[in-house]
């Protein structure tokens, strides 16, 4: 990652611009803990929300932009907590032709389709059943139970 001068960032693999804003976040954290802050360490914590805010452009991958925005909350309030002014914690939207392509529209029909096809089936089955006269529910019981099953014989009673 170049350009912490001008305030740029280069484009680099994401997993290295991520890496290496990452290492120099540890690298502050500890100098926190080790020293009480001077005005080089909080300028050089200012850089590094400035590189951690821009680099929101390159780098698409979620669980990577958290993190970066978890170092930010982390370092404004570092910077809050000495009373100076804290810049803005915002990363920058990814740049849309870094985002990873999207899958390939399903061949398949949404589940909601299958619903209403089913309900238009029982419709038709049912004026097709009303058309033909109906089914004529007494004279099946009454065969069922002289050949004294349930309607499940498959040969006579049931078909």
């Amino acid at each position: 990652m170049e350009g912490k001068n001008n305030g740029e960032m280069r484009e680099a693999p994401m997993s290295q611009v991520f890496e290496t804003l990452q290492d120099r976040y540890r690298d502050l954290v500890a100098e926190s803990l080790s020293t009480i802050p001077d005005e080089p360490f909080l300028e050089s914590v200012h850089t590094l929300l400035n590189d951690i805010r821009q680099a929101g452009a390159v780098v698409a991958d979620p669980g990577e932009r958290s993190l970066l925005r978890a170092y930010m909350r982390f370092l404004a309030t570092l910077l809050h907590q000495t009373g100076l002014q804290v810049p803005e914690v915002d990363l920058l939207p990814p740049d849309r032709e870094r985002w990873p392509a999207r899958a390939p529209a399903s061949s398949r029909p949404p589940a909601w389709v299958w619903g209403l096809v089913g309900a238009a089936l029982l419709v038709v089955l049912a004026d097709a059943i009303a058309a033909s006269g109906g089914i004529d529910l007494r004279a099946l019981l009454a065969e069922a139970l002289h050949v004294g099953d349930e309607g499940h014989n498959r040969n006579k009673a049931g078909s």
